[in-house]
């Protein structure tokens, strides 16, 4: 696995990105049109803690990717969106990571891609498919949100949870 990360990683550091950097303008674009959030949707999709976030947040707006504004629905609160200059960079380094993740699926023989295909689309709808004795959320999509390991994206859509590190974090 360590071989994948650094295939992976080396699309983030070839535009100036860690995993940390990538995961949030990535968790902005996907939420859509104003592609903002409150820092706590933040938290809650990327899954750390509001010390890291915070820190997150500083580096990507000191890079002019992300910027905090006024929440329109609380004038008390703000919020993080992306810039112009954040949404070009993420839709550029995500058509790479998916062209990226293409080119390591290819190395695997005809036969093998196939049924790894196959069992990836399996497991990806394991999570899509509600549970209502898990508050309408699959036991499998439960059992890693506990364990807060693995991701897994494919070029349809990101789902996304972190692989900690050593220290218990990707920052």
């Amino acid at each position: 696995t360590d071989h994948l990360q650094a295939e992976i990683d080396a699309v983030y550091r070839k535009h100036g990105l860690s995993f940390a950097a990538f995961d949030v303008l990535a968790t902005l674009r996907r939420s859509g049109p104003p592609y903002a959030l409150s820092p706590t949707d933040l938290i809650n999709w990327t899954m750390v803690t509001s010390g890291t976030m915070t820190n997150r947040i500083d580096r990507l707006q000191t890079q002019g990717l992300i910027e905090r504004r006024p929440n329109p629905d609380d004038g008390r609160s703000t919020v993080v969106a992306l810039t112009e200059a954040g949404f070009a960079l993420i839709d550029m380094v995500i058509n790479e990571h998916v062209a990226n993740q293409h080119r390591l699926i290819a190395q695997l023989p005809e036969d093998l891609r196939a049924g790894f295909e196959d069992g990836l689309r399996s497991w990806l709808a394991s999570f899509e498919a509600p549970d209502s004795s898990e508050g309408g959320r699959s036991a499998a999509l439960e059992h890693l949100l506990r364990h807060r390991r693995g991701f897994v994206l494919d070029s349809a859509r990101c789902v996304r949870l972190p692989v900690p590190n050593a220290t218990g974090d990707k920052a």
